[in-house]
C-alpha cells in the first residue's frame, strides 16, 4: 500500500495528471452534456449525418497528421528547442500540402463519379469542409503534444477546452435561435476551427515557428509519418469506419442512435486519457535508463492504473442505461447496451495504447501498424458479419472483440521485445 500511496502522491505527478484529467473530463463532459440538447433538438436522422461528418474528419485528420504528433515525442529528447521547432514548421507546410492534394483527389472524384462521395453519407461540400476540419485539427494536435510533453497542462487544458466550448456556443446559437438545421453545427465547428487555429500559430511563433520545407526534413517526416498514416487510417477503420457500414447497411439514422450509444460508452476514456497524457512523458524519460527499481516502478503504475480503471469500468457500466434514460430523449433509449459493450472495449484499447508506448520506445512503427491493419480488417468483416446478424448492437461487439485481439497480440510482442518484471515487480524483490 505504501507503493502505490507513493506513487500517486508525488506532487509533480498529482499536478499534472489533475490538469491533463480535468482537461480530458471538462472536454468530454461537454460534449456530454450537450448530447441530450441535440438529442432533443435533432431527429436520429440529422445526429447520423453529424457523426459521420466526424468521422470522415477523422479519417482525414489520419492522413493530414502524417504521424506529426509521434514524431515530435520521439524527437523531443533528441534535438534542441530550435531544430524541434523547424522540424514543426516543416511539418505543418507538409500537411497544408498533403491537404491540397486531398481537395484536388476529392474534386476529380466528383468530376468522374458525383454519387461516390454522397454514399458515403454526405454531400461533396460537407466532405470538403470535414477536410478544412481536419487539417486544423492535424495542427493543433502538433501544438497539444509540444504542452503534453512539456506538462503545460494550464494551455493545453484552455485550448481543448475552448475550442470545444465555442464550437457548441455558436452551434446552439443558431440551432436554437435560427432553425433546427445540422448545418449549423458544422458552422460551429469550422468558426471554432478557425479561431485557434490562429491562436495555436500565435504561440508556436513565440516558440520560434518558421515554416519550411526543407528536403531533409520533409523525406524524414514521410520516411516516418507514412507507415503511421496507414496505422493511423487503420485505427481509423477499427473505431470509426462502423458509421460508415451502419449508413450502407441500416439506416444514417442507425448510425445516429448508434453513435449516441458509442459516446456514452466513450465516457471511460475520461480517465484513461488522463492518466496517458501524464503517463507518456514519464515513460519516454525513465524507460530507457533500464534500471530495476525504475522498471518495476513503471510495472506497479500500470498494474495499479488498470484495476482502478475496472472498478470504475463496472460501476459505470451498472448504471449506464438509467443514466441515458434520465438524459435522452426517447428516441434514443435502445443504445444503452450499445455503451456498455464500447465501455468495456475501451478498457482493452487502454491496455494496447500502453503496450504501443513501448513498440514507440523501440521505433517499431511498422510492427504498430501491422497490429492495428490486422485489428482494422478483423473489425471490417465483423461489421460485416454482425451488422447484418445483430444490427447496430453488432457493430459494438465487433469492436469489442477487435480491441481485445490489438490488446492481445501487441502486450506479447511488448513482452518479448523489452524486458521488465511483469511478476517481481515490488521493491525487495
Amino acid at each position: 500500500m505504501k507503493d502505490i500511496f507513493k506513487i500517486f502522491t508525488q506532487k509533480s505527478f498529482i499536478q499534472k495528471m489533475s490538469f491533463f484529467l480535468f482537461s480530458a473530463l471538462a472536454s468530454s463532459a461537454i460534449g456530454f452534456l450537450t448530447l441530450p440538447l441535440y438529442t432533443r433538438l435533432l431527429d436520429p436522422n440529422a445526429i447520423g449525418i453529424i457523426e459521420t461528418f466526424n468521422a470522415s474528419t477523422t479519417f482525414f485528420s489520419s492522413i493530414i497528421l502524417l504521424g506529426a504528433g509521434t514524431l515530435v515525442l520521439k524527437d523531443y529528447w533528441s534535438i534542441g528547442k530550435e531544430k524541434l521547432m523547424n522540424l514543426i514548421g516543416n511539418i505543418i507546410v507538409v500537411q497544408i500540402v498533403v491537404s491540397i492534394v486531398l481537395v484536388v483527389s476529392l474534386c476529380l472524384i466528383y468530376i468522374v463519379s458525383p454519387t461516390i462521395i454522397s454514399k458515403g453519407g454526405l454531400t461533396f461540400e460537407l466532405t470538403l469542409l470535414a477536410l478544412f476540419v481536419s487539417l486544423t485539427i492535424a495542427i493543433h494536435t502538433l501544438y497539444l503534444t509540444l504542452l503534453q510533453i512539456e506538462g503545460v497542462a494550464v494551455i493545453y487544458f484552455l485550448i481543448v477546452v475552448g475550442r470545444v466550448v465555442l464550437e457548441h456556443i455558436v452551434s446552439f446559437i443558431l440551432i436554437i435561435f435560427i432553425a433546427p438545421n445540422f448545418m449549423y453545427r458544422f458552422i460551429g465547428a469550422v468558426f471554432s476551427s478557425l479561431v485557434f487555429s490562429v491562436i495555436v500559430f500565435m504561440r508556436l511563433k513565440k516558440e520560434g515557428l518558421v515554416l519550411n520545407l526543407e528536403r531533409t526534413n520533409t523525406l524524414y517526416i514521410f520516411r516516418l509519418g507514412i507507415p503511421l498514416v496507414f496505422s493511423e487510417i487503420a485505427g481509423w477503420g477499427l473505431q470509426v469506419i462502423d458509421r460508415f457500414m451502419i449508413n450502407g447497411m441500416k439506416t444514417v439514422a442507425d448510425t445516429g442512435i448508434y453513435s449516441v450509444g458509442y459516446k456514452f460508452g466513450m465516457l471511460v476514456m475520461i480517465f484513461d486519457q488522463a492518466f496517458g497524457r501524464t503517463w507518456i512523458s514519464y515513460f519516454m524519460k525513465n524507460i530507457s535508463k533500464n534500471e530495476t527499481n525504475i522498471n518495476k516502478d513503471i510495472v506497479r503504475r500500470i498494474y495499479i492504473y488498470f484495476s482502478i480503471f475496472l472498478i470504475v469500468l463496472i460501476v459505470y457500466s451498472l448504471f449506464v442505461k438509467e443514466l441515458m434514460g434520465l438524459l435522452l430523449d426517447k428516441r434514443y433509449i435502445s443504445a444503452g447496451y450499445i455503451a456498455i459493450i464500447v465501455a468495456y472495449s475501451y478498457f482493452f484499447d487502454g491496455i494496447w495504447r500502453t503496450g504501443n508506448a513501448f513498440l514507440v520506445y523501440h521505433g517499431m512503427t511498422k510492427t504498430y501498424s501491422v497490429v492495428v491493419t490486422i485489428a482494422a480488417i478483423l473489425n471490417v468483416a465483423l461489421n460485416y458479419l454482425y451488422i447484418g446478424k445483430y444490427g447496430i448492437a453488432g457493430a459494438a461487439w465487433a469492436t469489442f472483440f477487435s480491441m481485445v485481439f490489438g490488446a492481445l497480440v501487441t502486450m506479447i510482442i511488448v513482452v518479448k521485445v523489452h524486458k521488465m518484471p511483469w511478476v517481481r515487480f515490488r521493491h525487495g524483490k
